[in-house]
């Protein structure tokens, strides 16, 4: 039997935040803060594509 899956727990988003590796908690954030709002994430191989992006720079400035 795996330690990993040994025991189970009920907690909140904030509870489990001091558990998750960086790489979880990036793929988490994103889906916990679209539910409130009743809103869909979308994320591909881990990335947020809903999440506002960054302006692109204009050429030549």
């Amino acid at each position: 039997m795996s330690a990993e899956h040994d025991a189970f727990a009920w907690r909140t988003f904030e509870e489990w935040l001091p558990f998750l590796q960086s790489e979880q908690s990036a793929r988490f954030v994103p889906l916990w803060r679209a539910h409130p709002r009743g809103a869909t994430a979308v994320l591909v191989d881990g990335r947020d594509t809903t999440a506002p992006k960054s302006p692109a720079p204009r050429p030549g400035g």
